[in-house]
């Protein structure tokens, strides 16, 4: 989506399904796997929605980073690296 010449993508999209209940209908159909970070001290996500997705999604694996709040690519982009590393090597 185009607004002014921005691309807002899917956090947008996301937040709007989410506001209307529709990604919690979606979740338990989504079937291939899935890997949610979350850092602990992330203020805009609860973490309760995202326990919530992982209980709700099959193939759903939640991880909680202690020390990282809601940007992860740029609080620790070496650990974020090494996490999507480990989990699409051992998930081959």
């Amino acid at each position: 989506m185009l607004s002014d010449g921005i691309w807002f993508g899917t956090p947008i999209n996301l937040t709007k399904e989410y506001q209307t209940g529709e990604l919690k209908k979606k979740q338990k159909n989504i079937n291939h796997q899935h890997l949610i970070l979350w850092g602990e001290k992330d203020v805009w996500i609860p973490r309760g929605d995202l326990e919530e997705m992982a209980r709700e999604m099959p193939n759903c694996e939640l991880k909680i980073l202690p020390d990282i709040g809601h940007c992860m690519n740029l609080e620790n982009p070496a650990g974020l690296a090494q996490m999507f590393a480990e989990y699409f090597m051992g998930n081959n």
